[in-house]
């Protein structure tokens, strides 16, 4: 992308041009929006890139010893008119957008006080042990991983643990991640994002937690006890259709 301006003929807004991911064909567009001698539209510009904070490419026609640095103030610029960001003024923490001690206890009970508030069983001692794991989704990295696995006979005291383990490594140190919640030997059963049949990042984690055989499948998904002389005994396809994104189970000998 591009932050574009013309400081001479108008109000100098900036004006922001999405380009392609090819570094080449982005510069060449970028430099050709400041030829056209006096009929040019832009005269200071800045060639920037949507995820990556280290690539700046700064051009300026503009005559002067500081003209690089109209092409740095393009970006504050456009981040006040169009975000509303880096307008407010002041010397205090709210201001500063700083996080204090108070502030950051108060939200952390909070979250406690929600997270412990979601178990609603009896406490029930259970017939056998059953292995209860977290598993995470860290929304920047896009990277899925578990961060508790534990074998239990009570769900209240598995529960436990799973919650200590989100409110330590994802709560207190503010990681932007989404977790799921499952036993191994039956169900994926809760998601922090929302329902399970619903929301994508919670199917992304179910589907991910059985690639990695976090969790035992259904039968009806996967029938380990399928004798190898079943003609049912095959491989088949999930693919998703292009245009309604419907999943079509493929058999690749019938069809």
């Amino acid at each position: 992308m591009a932050y574009l301006a013309n400081t001479a003929k108008d109000d100098g807004k900036v004006t922001r041009m999405n380009l392609t991911n090819n570094w080449q064909f982005a510069v060449q567009t970028y430099n050709a929006q400041f030829k056209g001698g006096e009929k040019r539209k832009f005269d200071v510009g800045i060639l920037a890139h949507s995820a990556m904070q280290q690539t700046w490419y700064p051009k300026s026609l503009l005559s002067g010893g500081e003209k690089a640095f109209d092409s740095f103030a393009l970006i504050a610029k456009y981040a006040q008119d169009e975000l509303g960001a880096y307008k407010a003024s002041g010397i205090d923490e709210k201001t500063a957008q700083v996080n204090t001690t108070k502030a950051f206890n108060s939200l952390l009970e909070k979250k406690w006080k929600k997270l412990k508030g979601l178990y609603g069983g009896d406490g029930e001692q259970l017939v056998k042990n059953y292995r209860f794991i977290c598993v995470t989704y860290h929304r920047r990295s896009r990277q899925i991983s578990q961060i508790y696995m534990r074998d239990h006979s009570n769900l209240k005291k598995a529960f436990q643990g799973l919650t200590v383990a989100v409110q330590n490594k994802i709560v207190k140190s503010q990681q932007k991640m989404a977790y799921l919640f499952l036993s191994r030997e039956t169900i994926p059963f809760h998601c922090s994002e929302g329902e399970l049949d619903k929301d994508p990042i919670c199917k992304r984690l179910v589907g991910y937690a059985l690639f990695k055989s976090w969790l035992n499948p259904n039968s009806k998904l996967v029938d380990r006890l399928l004798p190898a002389a079943s003609p049912k005994y095959r491989f088949v396809g999930y693919l998703r259709e292009k245009e309604d994104g419907t999943v079509v189970k493929v058999d690749f000998v019938k069809d």
